[in-house]
């Protein structure tokens, strides 16, 4: 029996691939659409920013439509050229099916899609949620793909608080059993803010992937934390006092112990996946440049 589809008809496919386009051409920037095969399925990477900038990878949160990742990190295009791959079974332009989440499987993925896209440079990776719980995944599992990592408010790391992230799940079902597309949005829009002013790009992306998908809660596995690049890799987490899911206090006694080396970034009034703010957006671009230059400093040893 063929595996039963994310999309809740063919018509909810077309108003997700709609949406992914609306939310790119939105922005103003010049894009494309490239495809590219892994073991798992083909996979849509949207490329866009400065064709001749710093070549980094973005992944976004769970349940939600690539394309709007891209107004996270909107003050990065002018230095880098930033790759949105859809990942397999979300929302977009990628096939339908599960990446295998244990042994890594998600990190083991990534590095296909490194290894099909063919870039010049290492990566420098940026993840958001469940994004970050992506990026986590691929530098335990081999750290050589990347040149750095940029994780907000990642999960994968550390455990979540339960109690609160079950609530949050429960609300978000009733939400969409019942249709409520108002009851979801104003979930939505506690997140998707950056100082108090809501992304309605992404909100609207949210809300479209939960009201017209059914898509797997399956995510990457929770890392060995053994298995952290401890001294190998540039690295840099962002977290907030108010992320409901992954307390701050946790997040530091984490890294704290088993992964001194990354920088950690705490932003004071920041929930779960809120925007960075303008002061972590400084410290991303000014991390991410650090990492350009020593790493045009080696070339040219």
């Amino acid at each position: 029996m063929a595996n039963k589809s994310i999309y809740s008809n063919p018509e909810a496919k077309k108003i997700i691939d709609e949406i992914y386009d609306e939310n790119l051409r939105s922005y103003g920037y010049p894009y494309e659409t490239l495809y590219i095969q892994t073991s798992l399925g083909r996979v849509g990477v949207t490329k866009v920013g400065n064709p001749n900038g710093y070549p980094l990878l973005a992944f976004d949160g769970h349940k939600t439509i690539t394309s709007s990742t891209l107004g996270r990190i909107e003050f990065l295009i002018e230095d880098c050229c930033i790759y949105f791959p859809g990942v397999i079974g979300q929302a977009g332009p990628s096939d339908e099916g599960l990446i295998p989440s244990k042994n890594y499987g998600f990190g083991k993925w990534v590095c296909e899609v490194i290894d099909a896209l063919n870039l010049d440079e290492k990566p420098i990776l940026y993840g958001c949620s469940y994004g970050g719980g992506i990026v986590a995944n691929l530098i335990c599992y081999n750290h050589e793909y990347a040149a750095g990592a940029a994780m907000v408010c990642p999960i994968s790391i550390t455990r979540m608080d339960y109690i609160p992230g079950i609530k949050a799940m429960l609300d978000f079902n009733k939400a969409k059993r019942n249709n409520d597309v108002e009851a979801f949005k104003k979930s939505a829009l506690k997140t998707n803010s950056h100082n108090g002013i809501v992304d309605k790009r992404c909100a609207r992306a949210a809300v479209a992937a939960a009201v017209h998908c059914n898509i797997p809660d399956n995510m990457p596995m929770q890392v060995k934390l053994r298995d952290l690049p401890n001294g190998k890799l540039p690295a840099v987490i962002f977290y907030g006092d108010e992320d409901y899911l992954f307390p701050a206090e946790r997040v530091e006694k984490t890294l704290k112990k088993h992964f001194p080396s990354c920088k950690r970034f705490f932003m004071k009034g920041h929930g779960h996946t809120a925007f960075l703010s303008d002061e972590a957006q400084q410290y991303l671009l000014s991390f991410i440049r650090t990492i350009v230059n020593k790493q045009k400093s080696n070339n040219y040893i």
